[in-house]
């Protein structure tokens, strides 16, 4: 008979789906931080990819060495290179760093955006839907409705 204690890591579970979220690229991305870099050299954009592992590196304070991109999209403008990259620290995805190369007469700049994967809680996974002002939603009112109906009309 498993879970004695009554706690969640009786049933083994929840930690399977835990891990199994960070794992995956889908999830919820929230903006860590953006940083922006102006004059800079056709060295500093070829080793673009270099200075985002070192700022990313800085921010989950990890080795420099562990962390891994996995390319996601690149769109390429008249002015601008964009790319975007899944960023990997072992089997988990710790988030999406998105790489701006703008370049104008004048200059060159490169923005760094990291967005750090997060995980909803349960309570707001699911939800009701649309509140109206009685605070039941359509679904809500549908479910009381079927409740209080009754059998099938005999005539």
């Amino acid at each position: 008979m498993g879970n004695l204690d009554g706690n969640l890591y009786g049933l083994g579970g929840y930690k399977d789906n835990v891990s199994k979220e960070w794992e995956s690229k889908k999830g919820y991305y929230k903006l860590a931080f953006v940083e922006s870099f102006d004059k800079m050299t056709d060295r500093d954009v070829d080793i673009r990819q270099e200075y985002a592992k070192d700022l990313i590196a800085t921010y989950v304070k990890v080795p420099k060495s562990m962390v891994v991109f996995r390319k996601k999209s690149s769109t390429t403008s008249l002015a601008s290179l964009d790319e975007v990259f899944y960023v990997k620290i072992g089997k988990s995805t710790v988030g999406k760093i998105s790489i701006r190369v703008q370049r104008t007469f004048t200059q060159t700049t490169l923005s760094f955006v990291f967005q750090e994967k997060s995980i909803r809680d349960v309570a707001s996974k699911h939800k009701k839907g649309m509140r109206t002002f009685g605070g039941k939603s359509k679904a809500d009112t549908r479910q009381a409705n079927r409740r209080n109906r009754k059998g099938k009309k005999k005539s």
